[in-house]
């Protein structure tokens, strides 16, 4: 399971027979030069029955286009603390002073 308000778009630059994605339950075989894009808020898994080679893919990740401004804006604020409760950036007392005190003022109007 991915993020809520994200579409993934993928391009497979290697794709092993037998490869597959699988989003809420419904199977797709990658195919090598091919493009699929998919609602990360979906369970999605991926399947490469292949020991000697590796799938490759390139992933880009974009906003939901139906998302609101304030939603997005909400959800890059949570993404935001989370990267700094796992440790990606400021020091502790930054990180724990920035999730105690919530969004700032300007913040706050724009959720």
């Amino acid at each position: 399971m991915g993020a809520p308000g994200r579409i993934v778009s993928s391009l497979a630059l290697s794709a092993p027979v037998g490869s597959s994605l699988t989003v809420a339950g419904v199977e797709q075989p990658w195919r090598a030069g091919e493009w699929v894009a998919f609602d990360d808020a979906f369970f999605h898994s991926v399947d490469n029955p292949s020991p000697d080679e590796y799938r490759v893919v390139l992933a880009v990740v974009c906003w939901h286009p139906d998302l609101l401004a304030r939603q997005e804006a909400s959800l890059r604020w949570l993404e935001e603390r989370q990267r700094w409760s796992h440790g990606h950036s400021g020091t502790v007392t930054e990180r724990l002073d920035a999730v105690a005190d919530g969004p700032k003022p300007a913040e706050r109007d724009e959720l």
